[in-house]
């Protein structure tokens, strides 16, 4: 297999399994942070979406860097997936990459799944931000009511990103 890494260099492994566990460490705090603005929607807790706004997107920026970084171990003259090079790595590394790829994969559609809840809480809760938004123009914080409603299609955005930009080549 052409996976771009030589399998009797095994000190080469070392790189890739550190971001193998920081991806794993970022899709964690994504599938959190995602939960946290439904939670922050459900309570009502409008006031805190755009930090929980500017948090998602910090973590889904690293993520998408370092999955960057990540393919870039993994290339070479033909570009391989995890499960390739896990396939071709001698021991432990073949098993070290096998558990990273299983653990990715779980968060990946884990972070898939809190991304598309998150679309379908902003999407209920939309009449109930527009009225704290309306609310907040009434008493003369139009600024926050601004802020308010930029944070929910900030996490529209990032939701929409997320389902689209989590890694899938880890190998199928």
């Amino acid at each position: 297999m052409g996976c771009g890494v030589d399998v009797d260099d095994s000190t080469r492994y070392d790189p890739l399994s550190d971001v193998l566990w920081r991806e794993r460490a970022l899709l964690s705090r994504l599938v959190f942070k995602l939960a946290i603005v439904r939670i922050l929607l459900a309570a009502e807790g409008y006031r805190w979406l755009p930090l929980a706004a500017d948090e998602a997107d910090g973590i889904t920026e690293e993520l998408e860097s370092l999955s960057g970084h990540r393919r870039g171990l993994l290339g070479g003259p033909e570009p391989a997936t995890l499960l390739d090079l896990a396939g071709a790595a001698p021991a432990p590394w073949d098993e070290i990459l096998h558990d990273h790829r299983e653990s990715l994969l779980v968060l990946r559609d884990q972070a898939r799944r809190g991304a598309s809840s998150t679309t379908a809480a902003l999407a209920a809760t939309r009449g109930s931000v527009a009225a704290e938004v309306a609310e907040l123009e009434a008493q003369g914080n139009g600024i926050h009511g601004q802020i308010l409603r930029l944070a929910c299609e900030h996490l529209h955005e990032i939701a929409r990103r997320v389902a689209g930009a989590v890694p899938d080549d880890y190998g199928r």
